[in-house]
């Protein structure tokens, strides 16, 4: 439990890093004197450092002693969070941000795996325990955000924190054992995965971690153009589609007591995918008031929590959980991340918002078609 322990604090860090970047665009864009579509490129810098990361993150984790990966990559996140409170330009911005890409993928990939390696097939509630962790400090960073522009008027205080929660978490892992590798990892290249299983796979991770991030990215800013406050109905939008988020997560640990992830994962999406169509409907009014927008929010945030640690579980019982196949899942899911909030940030403006609802929607109907397909190409691992 002190292995786990590890990897649910340090993804509360982990939380804060992915969330606290959306709503530090805004003020971050008027501070550089430029409009959100050019403060968004740090984005598209931050993504492809992901890529990147993931990339490297498989093999970084099969050699020895993995825990020092993990504790470098924590360090290294650090202080590229340090690094945003100094950053004075767009170019600076997008330097940070591919730096912060590269070592939180580290992190992202890591826990990940050392958790299935340390849990084994009993991995589904200690799988979704750690994704609650990251809804924790993903819940944590609108309002975080929003205190320290009040208090300091700027982004300074909140990466701050950031930064103190990633020293901590990487000199816990420098203390704690790591897991020894799980069976499928012991025998490395003798388990080949046929890339006609990997591509619904893939086109599932990418879309559904899309819409998250375009939604994490940039649904305190959506809100502002409804006509919200950005410190109050704004940021209050962004906060409870993750407390929701959370919700759906914690309930996750509970059900995957009794049913299999499978099954919860799928439920989830079919969820998402039908909150996300009610955000299109609701989107054409835009009163702060609206409730079937608030409705719609608060249901996707329930639905989407379950989705990423579920069908990471599910990949992970039916090709084997190893380093390479999670770096696999986050290469295809920061591809996602990369794409789908900066092809909304360039739109968002133009379309007043409207943009937001539309790529939620496409992206999780389009998850869950290549879900199913994964699953029908498994059927025989069942």
């Amino acid at each position: 439990m002190r292995q786990t322990r590890l990897y649910l604090f340090g993804f509360v860090a982990l939380g804060l890093i992915d969330a606290a970047i959306g709503p530090s665009l805004g003020p971050l864009a008027r501070s550089f004197g430029v409009d959100l579509a050019a403060v968004a490129s740090a984005l598209v810098a931050m993504a492809v450092g992901r890529l990147l990361g993931s990339a490297l993150s498989g093999r970084l984790y099969a050699l020895p002693a993995p825990h020092r990966t993990l504790a470098l990559g924590f360090a290294f996140s650090a202080l590229m969070a340090l690094a945003i409170t100094l950053t004075q330009s767009v170019p600076g911005m997008l330097v940070v941000g591919f730096g912060l890409g590269i070592v939180s993928s580290t992190v992202d990939v890591g826990s990940n795996t050392l958790i299935q390696w340390a849990h084994g097939e009993r991995v589904g509630p200690y799988m979704n325990a750690l994704h609650v962790a990251f809804g924790i400090g993903g819940a944590l960073a609108p309002p975080t955000v929003a205190m320290s522009l009040q208090a300091v008027t700027g982004v300074q205080f909140a990466w701050a924190v950031v930064a103190a929660l990633c020293l901590l978490t990487a000199l816990a892992a420098l203390r704690t054992p790591a897991p020894p590798p799980s069976a499928a990892q012991a025998q490395g290249t003798k388990n080949k995965i046929s890339p006609l299983v990997l591509l619904p796979l893939g086109v599932t991770f990418f879309l559904y971690v899309g819409a998250e991030a375009s939604l994490v990215t940039w649904l305190t800013d959506y809100g502002v153009l409804m006509g919200m406050d950005r410190v109050g109905a704004a940021t209050a939008l962004a906060t409870g589609f993750w407390v929701t988020y959370i919700v759906g997560r914690l309930t996750a640990i509970a059900l995957t007591r009794r049913i299999a992830p499978l099954r919860v994962a799928l439920g989830g999406l079919v969820l998402g995918a039908l909150a996300a169509i009610l955000f299109v409907l609701s989107s054409a009014h835009v009163e702060g008031g609206n409730a079937p927008l608030w409705v719609a929010v608060l249901a996707m945030g329930l639905g989407f929590g379950p989705v990423f640690p579920n069908a990471v579980s599910v990949a992970g019982a039916r090709l084997g959980a190893t380093s390479g196949l999670t770096s696999f899942l986050f290469v295809v899911a920061g591809a996602g991340a990369t794409f789908w909030p900066w092809w909304v940030g360039q739109r968002i403006d133009a379309t007043a918002g409207g943009v937001v609802p539309w790529v939620a929607a496409a992206c999780m109907a389009g998850s869950f078609v290549g879900f199913s397909a994964f699953l029908l190409r498994t059927r025989q691992r069942l």
